[in-house]
């Protein structure tokens, strides 16, 4: 009997150890579907961002758009360049070499020492913008790499400048515009072609300031206005001359802003460029000089020719002109009886009147 009871009892026993194991797996089982499946999740890197460091520093970053990044420019690494040498010509004949890189199939020619072997003024190259000019500002590359202003046009890059800490790099493409009417840039095999573009203004070949009537007629703006043209100008004499000055603006001048705030007080607009403010106009031979006419000099070592305007003056009667010159600011100079101004002379134009 004793014996039939202990079977009964372990029975029972084993019975009861089943039904504690089954309910412990289905426990163990709920609690594995409430947790995060680990294994999806980190088998799915689509879905996580990369960033390639390489690619952040050759190419030009975007931003939400898909538009070219305006903030800080466009960043590239030398160290992810390879750094190649380039000659360079100008008008045919070699005058030096630059350190240029190739990026993404394309080669970056640094842009100042260009200008400095051109014969350029470096402006100023700051606050990631570079200005260049001579007597008054031709070239200027925004800090966004995208844009620039030539002889006070906008134009928009066909292709960004890039730019490290220190310097902008721009390939041929993009050197082409910058450089506009002023050069004919082309490359070959690790050379680069600089041809001065011989521009025509229109002036008489006949250009002697030695020639010059100093009893002029009544001008062709008209007595009043060319005197009142003449009174505004004398007023900013001794007013200093800053290189690329800005526009519309008193405080400093460089030759062609000054022509241009000048004219603009009596309703008279002019570009902000002497080279431009050249193209327009009639031309007139120094022996019909009148008052408020617009008198054009090339500017010695500044350009490949000597046929390019490079400086602007107004001329004031009696063989006189008033001018903003980097040694003196505003002032008035003898230009019939001045040696330096007469080898220089290119022609003179005169402006309508309102």
């Amino acid at each position: 009997m004793r014996k039939q009871q202990l079977r009964w009892y372990l029975l029972l026993l084993l019975c009861f150890a089943l039904f504690l194991t089954a309910c412990n797996t289905q426990n163990q089982g709920a609690a594995n579907e409430n947790k995060p499946n680990q294994a999806t999740k980190v088998k799915n890197p689509q879905n996580v961002p990369h960033q390639n460091n390489a690619t952040k520093h050759l190419t030009p970053t975007t931003n939400k758009t898909g538009s070219k990044a305006t903030t800080h420019g466009n960043h590239f690494s030398k160290e992810k360049a390879v750094e190649q040498e380039i000659k360079v010509a100008v008008n045919h004949d070699y005058t030096d070499t630059v350190h240029a890189y190739q990026l993404d199939g394309k080669t970056y020619i640094p842009i100042k020492p260009l200008l400095e072997i051109l014969g350029f003024h470096i402006i100023h190259q700051e606050d990631h913008k570079l200005s260049a000019g001579f007597t008054d500002e031709l070239i200027h590359v925004e800090s966004d790499g995208t844009t620039a202003i030539i002889e006070g046009k906008h134009l928009f890059l066909n292709e960004p400048v890039l730019r490290t800490d220190s310097e902008m790099y721009a390939t041929v493409s993009t050197l082409q515009q910058l450089f506009g009417d002023l050069y004919h840039v082309n490359a070959s095999d690790h050379q680069l072609h600089f041809n001065a573009d011989n521009q025509r203004f229109g002036f008489p070949k006949e250009k002697s300031p030695s020639d010059i009537h100093v009893d002029e007629a009544v001008p062709a703006l008209s007595s009043t206005m060319a005197d009142q043209i003449i009174l505004t100008a004398k007023k900013y004499v001794g007013t200093p001359y800053v290189f690329g000055a800005a526009a519309g603006q008193s405080r400093t001048f460089d030759c062609a802003s000054f022509v241009q705030y000048v004219y603009a007080k009596h309703g008279i607009k002019l570009p902000r460029v002497s080279r431009v403010q050249a193209k327009l106009g009639t031309p007139i031979s120094v022996n019909n000089l009148q008052k408020g006419d617009l008198l054009f000099f090339y500017w010695p070592g500044r350009f490949a020719s000597n046929n390019i305007v490079g400086h602007v003056a107004i001329y004031i009667g009696n063989g006189y002109m008033i001018q903003a010159t980097p040694s003196r600011g505003v002032h008035i100079a003898n230009f019939s009886q001045s040696a330096y101004w007469k080898r220089t002379f290119l022609g003179a134009k005169r402006i309508s009147g309102a």
